[in-house]
């Protein structure tokens, strides 16, 4: 019993430790859905409804060295992921992407 209360102790340290490591950065959600009706008067079309949606993420931070990054994925439409980049700008390196 007293070595199990040892190996719990030293987990919870070990995740205490790593939290207070941690460094803020900041993310943002935008996005849209716009729904839509066509109809062609004296014409079979089909479905007439239909739906467009397009949702981005952005999020940017800081790193421990004071590296900095910055994120942007855009989805529009249904399909997976249209767009997207990713930046890292380190003190010694410069800007990479």
């Amino acid at each position: 019993m007293n070595k199990l209360t040892k190996v719990s102790l030293s987990a919870l340290c070990g995740s205490l430790a790593s939290v207070a490591a941690a460094n803020a950065g900041t993310m943002e959600v935008l996005g849209g859905a716009t729904a839509t009706w066509s109809s062609n008067t004296g014409a079979v079309t089909g479905n007439p409804i239909g739906m467009n949606s397009a949702v981005t993420f952005k999020g940017n931070g800081e790193l421990d060295n004071g590296s900095t990054f910055t994120l942007t994925i855009t989805g529009a439409d249904q399909a997976g992921y249209t767009s997207g980049s990713i930046s890292l700008a380190t003190p010694s390196l410069g800007l990479s992407r």
